[in-house]
């Protein structure tokens, strides 16, 4: 049987059959099914700001969005996803506000119920925001830690600064079996990289226990790392908003550009509180993006952010496909924002952690701290001045009257002015100020949101704060006469089309969040004006909606300076001075600001009441019209009736109404609100002196006068008919009691305040004070004191006393401070009386400042003392040179040294029991040395005495030129000493002696004989001084070949083609500046004249007995005046044509068998016919000619026959004989 055939029957067949039907029909058996697609759900949280329930901590009421209705929705949209994985993640700014500040400082007992609330989340990862820093490294690793989530952070941008470790994980891998569309399993390695804002916290001085990095590059480099490590997912959870359409370098706002990034896959981004994507006018600008497709996806990745409080959850999934091998690879990506709602049920284990700490946190709330007449609201607070706002300002310029006390003028007694913003109002119907009766704790948070934050106090110009004003009028009030019913929702739409004038702008109607109102100037507001600014601060008319500002009726000037007590400026508040306002802080960190406000609502208390008003310092200047129409909360309605303006009600929706207003009348521009007054006292440590008040108040109308009087008083008490004058916005009071005082404006309005003194106690002196922040980096430790006393100090190694002067200014020299120590003040004034002991820390704002000893010009090293902790290093720098330590380039790149211009010297370092040495070159006499403290973030110690000169003990250390080895000539100098006489003395590592002496330019001149190439020359100045012999540092230089500079300076110099039959050396040299050549040949070094040109002719010496040699090397050196080398050129000797030859016979026939060629050089002769080529060498030397013999070939020996005869050499052929066959 034909095996053979029969199989080639069976292949063809199951060829044909393959052909005819697809394979897994055929084959189901032999192959498997595809895999489908599967989905990676990413469900994202972030700025949960201690929102772990509906009840808010920081307001004391209930909100719509928290934790618990967040899982809920999460548990929802895990059992929806049919096929793939879910992983959580949060983006940080967990703990914030009162819940985190009562447990720091244990009036709420437990752990951080945040972290507690999310370990029984499960999330995969979570990072951490600003605010989470905002206690402190080590309470928040404390907190993460108790809770179980230490492990869960991570955090890529974030290091320990004294290691250089990261604070916490860069990144996590995981690993999730999915279930496909067809019912396979695969399996998904998901890495998820945690980032942080590189500004961190304000709140807390982070500096030099951790540093921060770049986001996008941290990012970047760990993404890579996922990759190698198996990542088929990146997913990046980041605290920081979208961000430019431009990266910069440590921007806080960098989502955009994470996206670019082409390993990351999802983006989770937070810190501004926005929804992304959503159809709002703040997500539109990152639409308009370049990168941002009609998907909303950026760079074709999903990127979402969620707003703040819990009120929303991120949903992003990525479709994956997979490869036959089961490898998944992303098919479509998509991203969305689900916004939490009332039908969004909290998670009952949510609420079971968090009841743990609820009974403490609302027996906090229900603590009464003071009462009021009657109610107030803030229902109509864009139209009106506001009692509640007037309180919070008021509490801040109290503040600030004393805060500021100790800084320099001009800001000590400049006018204090206070801003507050509305932090609710328009975006739900219970989103506004409404206190009846009592003020509880609760109120003080709901009045003064953002509770947790510190003020700042800054300055600013008049011109800056009608800047600031004019933005916020712009960017609210609506423009007269430009209403349409289109920018508007549906039913402020059809009001409008009705006729109806709305108060807001349509993007601000629904909600007041970051509307400013500032007290302390007076300021009117003129909707019917052009805007000045659009809302993102950028000048669009050079109009102004500011028709008036003024401080107590005055005209406020451009150049006026006031002192501004605020939260921290953002963009939202004031774009216009936003980064001046930086440079600007006066007080970084004050009290909490509702703590300011409780204390101020304690403080104007008289007999359980608190008597509150407004001052009405600001208006709107609407024009006179019928039309207006004012959204706000329903309940408005029995308030609303009691206003001038009030024409009636348009019902709303939602909870809101709209009520009809006459607005612009004459009457409601008339001034019929007492001035604002604000009393504190400007010591508040006990003292053995008479106590100053400083007074501020603020009136449109301007002020009359101002009394004060002992004891509690009303405005209409007599005694204001002969109570003491207020002079200079000061008095002075002498005992312990509460004072009222009382100022009334031109219009006869008036207002009074109260201010309680407790603190004089005629026994003691007042502790003196300091003014500014003690650092390591001071000189000097200054204060007040009682005028005349004398003061003082015990600390920085010494004990001291100075005497204040006649306003109390005391001022302590100090050699230098060390971070941590403690600096001990106390006065004893001019009574004999001795205050308290202040005691003040010094705190670390760089390295201490070392102490050097001298430098002189033969020292080889810096060395000095230097008490610091052992990760702190010695720099120097001398110009654009920097002298580092060996191990410590790293630290000089991210130090305030470093400049990229510089040069690096890197030498040997030591410090022990405080000493320290650092190597360095020997330096000139005269030149300055700057000798830096550097700490282990990079920060520098204080200069100050630390700028060495170095001193003159020798000669300089000699600056010698570069030694040719074939010149044998050694030249220098010895830098910034012009001196003739100077012994110079040269020693090789052979063990030769040379000596010389210095010019008047200081220069010498050395011959030495041609030495070796490699030869070691040590070289010495030395000179008498005052009888003395004075020796330099030693300067060494190796003897090079010329071969060592042709590269950088042959095309300096040329010479011209030399042979071995040359008798001269020609060439030019092309620099300018060339003084001095010489050439060099056989071994000898010979003087090279040339012209004005540069043209130079030598003839060679003694050509008889050493002629030139094909291969011998001429190299000429040129120098400039300072005998530094300019140039070095070399030419190899090349051989010179040989002559035509001379043949024997010089005719040939076809018998002619042999062939003799005599020529003048042995090299090759050639003969050649036709193709036939015959090569031949020289066969003996007769009479100085080359004998070459050539045997002729049979073939060439034919009648006719050509040949041609001629010799060839490195430098080419010689003229040819023609010889032919006769």
């Amino acid at each position: 049987m034909n095996y053979k055939k029969i199989g080639s029957l069976i292949m063809a067949a199951a060829v044909t059959v393959t052909a005819a039907f697809p394979l897994s029909a055929v084959n189901v058996q032999a192959k498997k099914k595809s895999y489908g697609t599967s989905t990676v759900q990413i469900l994202a949280t972030t700025d949960l700001h201690g929102q772990s329930v509906k009840f808010n901590y920081d307001s004391g009421v209930e909100s719509e969005g928290s934790l618990a209705q967040l899982v809920s929705v999460i548990k929802e949209k895990k059992k929806n996803l049919e096929y793939g994985t879910t992983i959580t993640v949060d983006s940080g700014d967990t703990v914030y506000g009162i819940g985190s500040e009562s447990i720091m400082k244990g009036t709420v007992s437990g752990s951080e119920y945040m972290y507690e609330c999310m370990k029984a989340v499960n999330y995969d990862a979570i990072t951490l925001g600003n605010h989470d820093f905002d206690y402190g490294v080590d309470y928040i690793q404390k907190a993460l830690k108790k809770a179980g989530m230490n492990q869960k952070v991570v955090l890529s941008n974030v290091f320990l600064a004294r290691s250089g470790k990261n604070l916490y994980k860069s990144s996590t891998l995981i690993t999730r079996n999915v279930k496909t569309t067809t019912g396979r399993k695969a399996k998904v390695k998901i890495g998820i990289i945690g980032a942080t804002i590189p500004s961190l916290t304000t709140l807390y001085k982070w500096q030099g226990i951790v540093r921060t990095a770049d986001i996008v590059n941290s990012v970047r480099e760990e993404a890579k790392a996922l990759k190698k490590k198996g990542a088929d997912l990146i997913v990046v959870a980041a605290h920081t908003g979208i961000g430019g359409a431009k990266h910069k370098l440590k921007a806080d706002n960098a989502g955009y550009a994470l996206t670019a990034i082409p390993e990351v896959d999802a983006v989770c981004c937070g810190h501004t509180h926005m929804d992304y994507p959503a159809a709002t006018a703040k997500a539109a600008v990152y639409d308009a993006y370049a990168q941002t497709d009609e998907d909303k996806l950026m760079h074709g990745k999903a990127l979402v952010e969620e707003k703040d409080h819990g009120a929303s959850l991120g949903q992003i999934q990525i479709k994956l496909g997979f490869d036959a091998n089961g490898k998944p690879y992303v098919k479509k990506r998509s991203a969305k924002v689900h916004r939490v709602t009332g039908m969004d049920k909290e998670d009952a284990k949510i609420r079971s952690i968090n009841a743990k700490y609820d009974a403490q946190y609302r027996k906090i709330y229900d603590k009464t701290i003071t009462k009021i007449e009657g109610s107030t609201n803030s229902y109509f607070g864009m139209i009106e001045d506001n009692p509640m706002i007037q309180l919070c300002n008021e509490a801040k310029i109290h503040y600030g009257l004393a805060a500021v006390k100790n800084l320099a003028e001009p800001y000590r007694d400049a006018p204090v002015i206070s801003a507050t913003e509305y932090q609710m109002g328009g975006s739900t119907s219970g989103d506004y100020i409404y206190v009846d009766g009592q003020i509880y704790q609760k109120d003080v948070l709901n009045i003064q949101s953002y509770a947790q934050q510190r003020a700042k106090v800054y300055y600013m110009t008049g011109k800056q704060l009608r800047d600031a004003l004019d933005f916020q009028a712009a960017k609210m009030y609506q423009t007269v006469g430009q209403e349409k019913a289109a920018t508007w929702g549906s039913e402020t739409g059809s009001l409008v089309s009705q006729g109806y004038q709305p108060i807001l702008g349509p993007s601000y109607q629904n909600n007041w969040r970051g509307f400013m109102v500032y007290d302390g100037v007076e300021y009117t507001i003129d909707p019917n004006r052009p805007p000045r600014y659009d809302k993102e601060g950028r000048q669009i008319s050079n109009g102004s909606r500011i028709t008036s500002l003024t401080c107590n009726g005055q005209p406020v000037s451009d150049q006026q300076v006031f002192v501004l007590v605020s939260r921290h400026i953002t963009s939202e508040m004031d774009p216009i001075n936003l980064k001046a306002s930086r440079q600007q802080v006066l007080i970084n960190k004050t009290d909490h600001m509702s703590e300011m406000l409780e204390d101020y609502m304690v403080h104007q208390t008289v007999n359980d009441m608190l008597h509150i008003s407004s001052d009405s310092n600001w208006r709107v200047d609407f024009a006179d019209r019928q039309n207006y129409v004012i959204r706000t909360t329903a309940k408005a309605a029995e308030q609303a009736k009691e206003k001038p303006w009030y024409l009636g009600e348009i019902p709303g929706t939602a909870g809101f109404t709209f009520y009809r207003a006459h607005l612009g009348t004459p009457e409601q521009k008339e001034d019929h609100s007492g001035p604002m007054v604000v009393a504190a006292p400007l010591e508040t440590k006990a003292t053995g002196d008479p106590v100053k008040i400083r007074v501020e108040t603020s009136d449109v109308s301007g002020i009359e006068c101002v009394r004060f009087a002992s004891g509690i008083r009303r405005e209409d008490d007599y005694v204001w008919n002969y109570a003491t004058l207020v002079k200079d916005d000061q008095f002075e009071v002498s005992s312990n009691g509460t004072y009222t005082v009382y100022a009334k404006d031109k219009q006869g309005n008036a207002t009074v305040s109260y201010v309680t003194v407790d603190n004089i106690d005629y026994t003691v002196a007042v502790a003196p004070s300091v003014t500014g922040k003690v650092t390591n980096k001071k000189r000097s430790i200054v204060g007040y004191a009682s005028p005349s006393a004398t003061v003082y100090m015990q600390g920085a190694g010494k004990f001291s006393q100075v005497k204040a002067n006649g306003k109390g200014y005391f001022k302590f020299t100090v050699p230098s401070l060390k971070a941590g120590e403690y600096i001990s003040l106390w006065q004893v004034d001019t009574k004999g009386r001795q205050s308290q002991v202040v005691s003040v820390e010094v705190s670390r704002s760089g390295a201490n400042t070392p102490q050097i000893r001298e430098i002189n010009n033969k020292s080889t090293r810096i060395k000095g003392i230097f008490n610091d902790d052992p990760l702190c290093r010695i720099m120097a720098q001398e110009g654009k040179t920097v002298f580092i330590p060996k191990d410590s380039e790293k630290l000089y790149r991210i130090s305030n040294l470093y400049n990229s211009s510089y040069k690096i010297v890197k030498g040997s370092y030591t410090c022990k029991n405080g000493s320290f040495s650092l190597d360095i070159p020997v330096q000139n006499a005269g030149k300055k040395i700057k000798v830096y403290g550097v700490d282990w973030v990079g920060r520098l110690s204080a200069l100050s005495s630390n700028t060495k000169t170095v001193t003159e003990v020798a000669p300089n250390k000699p600056q010698l030129n570069n030694v040719l080895a074939q010149e044998g000539l050694l030249r220098g100098s010895i830098p910034g000493m012009k001196r003739a006489g100077m012994d110079i003395q040269i020693i090789t590592d052979k063990g030769k002696v040379y000596t010389g002496r210095t010019d008047a330019k200081g220069a010498f001149s050395v011959e030495t004989g041609l030495h070796q190439t490699g030869t070691i020359y040590s070289v010495k100045a030395s000179d008498q001084k005052d009888g003395r012999k004075r020796t330099s540092a030693v300067a060494k230089v190796e003897a090079k070949s010329y071969t060592n500079f042709l590269e950088k300076y042959s095309d300096t110099t040329e010479i011209d083609s030399i042979t071995d039959e040359s008798d001269e050396i020609t060439g030019r040299i092309t620099l300018d500046g060339a003084a001095s050549a010489c050439v060099i040949v056989h071994g000898k070094k010979y003087a090279l004249p040339f012209d004005s040109e540069g043209e130079f002719s030598f003839p060679l010496p003694d050509k008889k007995a050493h002629p030139f040699a094909y291969k011998d090397k001429v190299v000429v050196i040129v120098r400039s005046a300072s005998k530094a080398l300019m140039g070095v050129d070399v030419l190899t000797v090349a051989e010179a044509l040989p002559d035509r030859p001379e043949c024997t016979p010089k005719k040939l026939t076809e018998k002619t068998k042999k062939l003799r060629v005599v020529g003048n050089r042995d090299c090759t002769a050639v003969l050649k016919s036709g193709s036939i080529f015959v090569t031949k060498k020289a066969v003996a030397k007769k009479n100085g000619k080359y004998i070459y013999k050539f045997s002729i070939p049979k073939k060439l020996r034919k009648k006719n026959r050509a040949m041609k005869i001629y010799f060839v050499n490195t430098s080419g052929e010689s003229k040819k004989i023609l010889l032919r066959v006769k």
